[in-house]
């Protein structure tokens, strides 16, 4: 079984699991996560079951929606980029091109994300209030 993460237009997640030859008939779980909350810790509390670590690979199905999110936000060509630090990006690139990209790719650049809103748009925004 292959456990497959999905993001939809709305911003609800949804995991499937699946054979890795038989995506048509994955069966898939809606539910909404705070920000907060890792796809590594989602996945462990939806599928009990299995064993998800730090080093458990990113789902082959959802392969196509990852590179599509670095595309648009990550690749520093792309009129929508975010800007991370330089390391980081190099080091996605890194793991994009050797293939070993795991679960906790996205909480990765989530984390940096949060902090830079928190650290700078949120304590430049409470400073005029």
């Amino acid at each position: 079984m292959q456990l497959a993460t999905n993001t939809i237009d709305n911003g609800v997640s949804y995991l499937a699991m699946s054979n890795r030859n038989a995506q048509p008939n994955a069966r898939a779980l809606r539910l909404q996560t705070p920000p907060t909350v890792s796809i590594l810790e989602t996945a462990r509390a939806v599928y009990p079951q299995h064993e998800f670590s730090e080093s458990t690979p990113f789902p082959v199905a959802s392969m196509d929606k990852l590179i599509a999110i670095f595309s648009v936000f990550i690749n520093s060509n792309s009129y929508t980029a975010i800007t991370l630090p330089s390391s980081m990006v190099l080091r996605l690139r890194d793991r994009l091109g050797s293939h070993q990209l795991t679960l906790i790719i996205l909480d990765e650049i989530k984390e940096e994300v949060l902090n830079m809103l928190y650290f700078d748009v949120y304590t430049r925004y409470s400073r005029r209030k």
